[in-house]
């Protein structure tokens, strides 16, 4: 991999990183072979919607980055010149509502538009229902990848694959649960209005009685990571 783009958090960490990257022999590019996402947690999941599929080169330059890269920029580039690295890949998850559909590489999550009324929804899995009649502010589904983030939050754990999905402070004590990655997951809003985003994206999708939001694990899409 010779030729890369890149997304900075700060841009003139972003012109650094540019920088280097060039006195190392890599050349910018409109169709890059690699992104350097120069910054946290965040800054992955922003390159991940605006370059997707892409394998990222994560450089820290904030507090939160679980996924960055550990040791020595210039070591480690060395490695990419010399073909010394992995590619890591991380299923994404699909959520359809309506015409509108979603692809997360972190997370889904459903809740409530207004903090004094709470959600009331069902969910069934694979067509069964599970839960009848759940009340609370709304519902959070992960990928493995990103089970260390607000899934985490809510359920001080982790899981490697299959998809995540836990409660987000549901009125009666509900456990989070872990599913297949084949699973296929229907919520119904039964009452409340609420919004249904991804990740860190500011774009939400609104959901209102009646609403269904299906989710699966999408086969075909992966968010790709540059490991040693």
């Amino acid at each position: 991999m010779k030729r890369f783009n890149l997304l900075a958090k700060n841009a003139k960490k972003g012109k650094e990183v540019r920088r280097f990257l060039e006195g190392h022999g890599f050349a910018f590019s409109k169709k890059p072979e690699f992104i350097a996402s120069v910054g946290g947690d965040g800054t992955f999941l922003l390159a991940e919607r605006k370059y997707p599929s892409i394998p990222k080169f994560l450089v820290k330059d904030s507090m939160i980055c679980n996924q960055c890269q550990d040791g020595d920029m210039e070591s480690f580039l060395q490695s990419i010149k010399d073909n010394q690295v992995r590619i890591e890949s991380s299923p994404k998850l699909e959520a359809k509502a309506g015409k509108k559909k979603l692809l997360a590489t972190n997370e889904v999550s459903i809740r409530n538009e207004k903090a004094i009324a709470a959600l009331r929804f069902q969910v069934k899995i694979n067509g069964a229902l599970r839960f009848a009649d759940v009340i609370g502010d709304g519902l959070v589904f992960a990928t493995p990848f990103g089970s260390s983030g607000y899934f985490k939050s809510i359920t001080r754990s982790t899981f490697k694959e299959g998809l995540g999905l836990a409660f987000n402070n549901p009125r009666a004590p509900l456990s989070f649960i872990t599913l297949e990655p084949t699973d296929q997951v229907e919520i119904k809003v039964l009452r409340g209005t609420g919004f249904l985003s991804i990740d860190n994206d500011p774009k939400v999708v609104k959901v209102k009685k009646g609403s269904i939001i299906k989710i699966q694990q999408k086969k075909v899409s992966y968010a790709r990571m540059i490991r040693r």
